[in-house]
């Protein structure tokens, strides 16, 4: 044989098909295409047609596709964030189907259709899993990380780690910072855990409208204490004079006056003590009431 079909060598008068990477026009051996990653070439020139995995076909050069691009050898080196890979937000890719791997932080990755989602608020990703909720003491969190950039009320913000962390029930904190200890002043028993007023009050006092303590209940008046907001006027039946101000039950009466049940009435008298008083018989007596 002295020359062969395209895409065959001749080699000392025989024909032998070329393997992969290597062209021939049929007028002598199989030669190595022009190119050093070229997967397949043109049996008439040797020109590049099909680059090896990885690498993307310009004109007819060869060029190695870097991170985020793709391509099956036969195309130019393509992002992963192309219409033809795996779409916006995709960051790195199969470097020949172009099927999205991994998202760009922030973005969640479906790994069924191989696209990406920007995460939206409240949620984050650092890209190779889909959006991921924030944590549920978060009140915004960052969506590349997920670490808390505040917390909801009562919890105390660590700007450092980006968590949150309970206030307990003397602390408060409005979330965008560490939690404090509650203003127990003026004899203040609890605090609000957002903005750290006095809430509740012993009893005989009341909140003083302040939110910084509890005002001590003036005479006449009293307090249950807790939320109480103002203190309440003593009962003053039957001539009260004085009342407690933990309870309002009157505790002192004018005189002649025995304290009876909330106020002051007049003492219960009985015969004996009506006879002593009088100096009188039984008898006596009967005659006074008969004549009555």
């Amino acid at each position: 044989c002295t020359s062969c079909k395209l895409g065959s060598g001749l080699d000392d008068g025989k024909c032998l098909i070329c393997p992969s990477a290597e062209w021939s026009n049929g007028q002598g051996p199989c030669k190595p295409c022009n190119e050093a990653n070229c997967e397949s070439c043109s049996d008439m020139s040797g020109m590049c047609l099909v680059c090896k995995v990885s690498f993307g076909l310009e004109s007819t050069h060869c060029s190695k596709c870097e991170t985020g691009f793709f391509s099956n050898g036969s195309i130019p080196c393509t992002h992963c964030s192309s219409e033809d890979g795996g779409g916006a937000h995709c960051s790195r890719c199969g470097m020949v189907s172009g099927e999205c791997e991994s998202c760009e932080e922030g973005s969640g990755l479906n790994s069924k259709t191989h696209t990406c989602s920007e995460c939206q608020e409240g949620s984050f990703s650092i890209g190779t899993t889909e959006c991921l909720p924030c944590s549920s003491s978060c009140l915004t969190c960052d969506k590349m990380t997920g670490k808390c950039n505040d917390c909801k009320g009562g919890f105390g913000f660590n700007s450092t780690t980006g968590t949150c962390i309970q206030c307990t029930s003397d602390e408060f904190s409005d979330g965008t910072e560490p939690c404090e200890e509650c203003h127990m002043e003026n004899s203040c028993m609890l605090c609000d855990h957002v903005t750290g007023n006095c809430t509740s009050c012993p009893i005989g006092k009341a909140l003083n409208g302040d939110g910084d303590g509890c005002t001590t209940c003036q005479d006449g008046t009293w307090s249950g204490g807790g939320s109480t907001l103002v203190c309440s006027s003593c009962s003053m039946s039957g001539g009260c004079l004085t009342c407690s101000q933990q309870t309002g039950l009157c505790t002192k009466c004018p005189n002649g006056l025995h304290l009876h049940g909330v106020g002051c009435s007049l003492p219960a008298y009985n015969a004996t003590v009506i006879l002593d008083f009088f100096d009188l018989s039984s008898a006596e007596l009967n005659a006074l009431i008969s004549e009555l």
